[in-house]
């Protein structure tokens, strides 16, 4: 009996926690940079501890680029608020901590930043390799502005 009521009280714990969820779909989520790096963003979750990010990232460059890194020397973040001060980091991809593609090849997947963007905030922007410059070789830096619609 005890077992059964405590799956029930889980079930419904469960259910709640998803019922929090933010569900974001960023149709217009996407920029291309000159090296042959195309990102889009397909949905962005907000849960009670933590923000997904739903991405395809394909990299078509020049014969002479044999890869392009989305997380460089510093790491990804989430920013929003006055002059974007507010922000969240990505928490680094153990089998891929520089989010390397190689040419010729696409990533798809969720990206995890630990932390929430608040409820009523209707824009962020997503940064990779940031301070690089957008036409960079290797690592070029992406400013993707995401609106947020429900």
């Amino acid at each position: 009996m005890f077992r059964y009521a405590f799956a029930i009280l889980f079930s419904i714990i469960s259910s709640a926690a998803v019922a929090q969820d933010r569900v974001y779909e960023t149709a217009s989520g996407q920029i291309s940079a000159p090296v042959g790096l195309t990102v889009q963003v397909r949905s962005l979750t907000v849960g009670d501890s933590l923000t997904k990010v739903d991405l395809i990232a394909s990299f078509d460059g020049r014969a002479s680029r044999l890869s392009a890194d989305l997380n460089g020397n510093q790491n990804a973040y989430i920013s929003w608020g006055p002059e974007e001060q507010e922000r969240i980091y990505l928490r680094r991809v153990a089998e891929n901590p520089q989010l390397t593609i190689e040419n010729g090849q696409t990533m798809q997947g969720e990206l995890i930043f630990p932390g929430v963007i608040p409820a009523g905030v209707q824009q962020v922007e997503l940064v990779f390799n940031p301070g690089f410059r957008f036409d960079h070789p290797r690592a070029p830096g992406i400013n993707l502005p995401l609106e947020l619609a429900e």
